[in-house]
């Protein structure tokens, strides 16, 4: 274990040596090119950093704000009253009478007018979807 230990870090030795020696033959033949490609290795970060960073801020997005009344959509009725509730407690069965009182039978235009407003509501939502 210990000899393949060591012949890796030789062998990172060697290419770390021919490394050298490559960069100080580019500097001594070729100062330009080397130069060049420096500033290119220092510069690429650089513009990646700028480009990211100009990318649009938490100010510039425009959120809509909504409110829990946007969000629940109650039919106006006639016979929705004061006495309707939105909770109350659970009960097993219902009797007829309580029936007839809580539950309203929607209609083809209640149906419509619901599908309307709540096509709208996921239209505004997907539209919000980048």
């Amino acid at each position: 274990m210990n000899e393949k230990l060591r012949d890796l870090i030789d062998r990172i030795k060697e290419l770390f040596d021919k490394f050298l020696d490559f960069v100080s033959d580019m500097w001594e033949n070729n100062r330009t090119i080397f130069l060049a490609v420096c500033a290119l290795i220092i510069c690429i970060p650089l513009i990646l950093i700028v480009v990211i960073g100009m990318g649009k801020t938490d100010s510039e997005t425009v959120v809509k704000r909504t409110t829990v009344d946007e969000y629940i959509y109650l039919p106006e009725e006639p016979g929705l009253g004061k006495d309707y509730v939105l909770s109350r407690k659970k009960q097993s069965q219902w009797n007829e009478e309580e029936a007839k009182r809580w539950f309203i039978e929607p209609d083809g235009e209640m149906l419509d007018n619901m599908r309307t407003v709540n096509d709208n509501l996921i239209n505004d939502l997907l539209e919000a979807v980048p």
